[in-house]
């Protein structure tokens, strides 16, 4: 009897296949452990969401490189460095100014994979991946959210947190739902891509590289669903991040302060030596006499006159008043 091939399931195959499948392990004949022994789940909720150890898989080569493993890391820190990693919806210099970088990961998936990343790299062999599927709400717009799973495979080598993505924003198979619904299943069991080093997945995002962050080169091509994080200056990167978006409103930097402070006292200096010069000229404009004055001195005493005003160095009253004496003088 020949298989079928995978041109030759059609999506009504692949969904009486699937619902089979479900019947199958809902079934205490039939019923098996996807997951794996104990010791190697790190984290499960149902039959859809885990994160465990898993042998390696290998590479473009078919070798299987030995990782770093066991290593010791810091929960948090992983959590802050996933946190850490974004990306832009739209391609290019195409996007607005004003709109932020989304997340690759949920607050609630960091958490998760922060900590138990932690807890399997720990007594991770170097022939075993962690591996995780994870589910988060995602908004569909008009206010709407639906459900979609995140899939991925964890390791460590050279100093790096390597994380390849599989399956991203997949959406759930509702029409499979609703079949598994008329037979009394509650859950049904997806099977998720969890990223593989051999060959990229359809993961495309245009992510922000840098403080720690970059993504993963294989010969003449970059792998965008392939990243490497240091995971020491990741985590640094997001909590200073963070603490500037937590200053108060008005609060500038020392540099900044020490700028204005100079200006300032520049500006006064300015003043003082102007206050200076009006003060010596309204000496010379109510100069006690000068009998023999020209018209065009005259002038020249009232348009000073006009500046000092205008630059209010004097009020109304002493303007008019000097002004009258300079009259008076004609």
């Amino acid at each position: 009897m020949s298989l079928l091939t995978k041109d030759q399931i059609t999506p009504a195959v692949g969904c009486i296949f699937a619902l089979l499948m479900c019947l199958c392990l809902t079934q205490p004949a039939f019923a098996v452990n996807l997951l794996g022994s104990d010791d190697e789940v790190l984290w499960k909720s149902g039959s859809l969401l885990y994160i465990k150890l898993e042998e390696q898989d290998k590479d473009k080569g078919g070798k299987a490189q030995p990782n770093d493993h066991p290593v010791t890391l810091e929960g948090g820190e992983i959590s802050d460095a996933l946190n850490l990693i974004e990306f832009w919806q739209k391609q290019g210099f195409f996007k607005s100014a004003d709109k932020e970088p989304d997340k690759v990961f949920s607050l609630q998936q960091t958490r998760l994979l922060g900590q138990y990343i932690a807890e399997g790299l720990a007594k991770a062999k170097p022939g075993q991946d962690i591996i995780f599927a994870l589910s988060r709400l995602q908004k569909l717009g008009l206010g709407m959210k639906d459900t979609v799973y995140d899939a991925g495979r964890v390791f460590y080598k050279d100093n790096r947190l390597h994380i390849i993505i599989g399956d991203y924003e997949r959406p759930r198979d509702k029409g499979l739902e609703a079949a598994a619904g008329g037979f009394g299943i509650n859950e049904i069991q997806y099977f998720f891509t969890h990223g593989r080093r051999a060959g990229a997945s359809d993961f495309k995002k245009n992510l922000i590289i840098g403080d720690g962050v970059d993504i993963f080169k294989q010969g003449n091509k970059t792998r965008k669903d392939w990243l490497v994080i240091d995971i020491a200056a990741a985590s640094k990167a997001f909590i200073a991040k963070n603490q500037k978006k937590e200053e108060p409103a008005g609060t500038v930097d020392s540099e900044a302060i020490r700028i204005e402070a100079a200006r300032m006292a520049k500006e006064r200096r300015e003043m003082r030596a102007e206050m200076a010069r009006m003060r010596k000229e309204m000496k010379d404009i109510s100069g006690n006499g000068n009998e023999g004055a020209s018209a065009e001195t005259v002038e020249e005493r009232i348009n000073t006159l006009d500046e000092l005003l205008e630059k209010e160095l004097i009020t109304r009253e002493e303007y008019e008043a000097r002004r009258k004496e300079i009259l008076n003088d004609i």
